[in-house]
């Protein structure tokens, strides 16, 4: 489906989505703790109602069980499969058969488990049983392996202790932790270098609050720096989620923010140029793109070297995208600059990634002449109602 972005004045308060990070980390732990699913909402995204699909099959006992899109949910649940004596196939859409999934065989070969990964089927399959015991794991691309053993192994048979090295968004893992622990899970670390995880724990069933998404808020936020204002309801200003760093940058660079405990507001302002280690949060590297179009003079964006191995490569994407409307982007191994100037009107691809589908959509409210987004719909991914809400505002 094409999509078109028209140049207008943004204002209004959309409604955000529920974390989706937040939200299948959350189903994961009910899951284990005994808590079954409850119903999805209309506007649920893709990957949530993959996650919900892929606890009705595992509930039910199935063998081959699929993920969707979801890269977390594939990685995160791998280790939480293994905990139960039979074979588990994970089936993997096309979408992630090119993305990284060494993780989940080291990792789980290391305690014990066979995992196969068939390239011709796109799938993960898992025989034997998660006992506890020594893991060492490289999270330098990602640290979504480790969120599922940190989940899963609380619920082995023996102790278990996680040694982790290249750690990068230690916020999710934080998240995580903080989620775990609300649940009544007891997991002790020594500078997130290792974790110590007593096995056989035993909880409470409990539900587990969900927040509103930052990541979703972040595109909605630079779309009133740029383009007018825009408030956000009910999120939270001291979450652990990573993209919650909107916020530094926009204050940076100029813009009119303005916020309270459950409340933010931005306004549009002249933006100065920013420089942002993304690191720590990689999914605010394009909606930062979009704004740095709109900043008056050259932003540098480093750490960005995971966003090759996401949906599409962002960096690849970003910089073809932005090109087609004007926008000069450099890039090196591990960082990009961003020259902002006028953005122009192009008929762009999505590259069948919603971050990528997000920022060039932002980018084209405070833009010259229509944009056009080729498969735009990918956005359900995380955000089923995100054109609309840039409509409405």
């Amino acid at each position: 489906m094409n999509i078109t972005v028209s140049p207008h004045t943004i204002s209004g308060s959309p409604e955000i989505p529920l974390s989706k990070s937040m939200h299948i980390r959350a189903m994961a732990i009910e899951f284990l703790t005994g808590n079954r699913l409850g119903s999805l909402s209309e506007d649920s995204c893709d990957d949530v109602r993959a996650m919900h699909h892929f606890i009705a099959k595992l509930d039910g006992g199935e063998e081959e069980i699929p993920c969707g899109e979801s890269a977390l949910v594939a990685r995160m649940m791998a280790p939480i499969v293994a905990l139960r004596r039979q074979k588990t196939v994970i089936k993997l859409s096309d979408s992630l058969k090119n993305r990284p999934m060494e993780m989940v065989a080291d990792a789980l070969g290391q305690l014990g488990v066979s995992v196969m990964q068939n390239s011709l089927d796109s799938s993960i399959e898992i025989n034997g049983i998660v006992e506890g015991g020594e893991v060492t794991i490289d999270c330098a691309i990602t640290s979504q392996m480790l969120t599922g053993l940190l989940i899963a192994l609380p619920f082995a048979k023996r102790d278990s202790t996680i040694y982790v090295k290249n750690l990068s968004s230690t916020p999710y893992v934080l998240m995580t932790l903080e989620m775990l622990q609300n649940a009544g899970i007891v997991i002790e670390t020594s500078e997130m270098q290792s974790f110590f995880i007593k096995g056989n724990q035993r909880v409470i069933p409990s539900y587990i609050s969900v927040e509103r998404d930052w990541s979703s808020a972040a595109n909605l936020l630079v779309a009133g720096a740029i383009a007018g204002e825009i408030s956000l309801r009910e999120i939270n200003i001291c979450s652990l989620q990573a993209d919650r760093a909107i916020v530094s940058v926009l204050e940076d660079v100029g813009a009119d923010v303005s916020w309270h405990k459950t409340a933010i507001s931005v306004r549009k302002m002249h933006l100065l140029p920013f420089q942002f280690d993304a690191s720590q949060s990689p999914d605010l590297v394009p909606p930062l793109v979009a704004l740095a179009a709109h900043c008056d003079g050259v932003s540098t964006i480093t750490g960005v070297s995971r966003l090759r191995y996401k949906e599409s490569d962002r960096l690849v994407a970003l910089k073809t995208e932005f090109e087609k409307m004007g926008i000069s982007i450099v890039l090196a191994e591990n960082s990009m600059t961003i020259t902002g100037g006028e953005v122009q009107g192009a008929t762009l691809s999505s590259h069948g990634d919603h971050r990528i589908a997000m920022a060039c959509a932002v980018a084209a409210l405070a833009g010259h002449g229509d944009v056009v987004i080729k498969n735009g719909e990918v956005v359900r991914k995380s955000f089923p109602l995100f054109f609309a809400s840039l409509k409405n505002s």
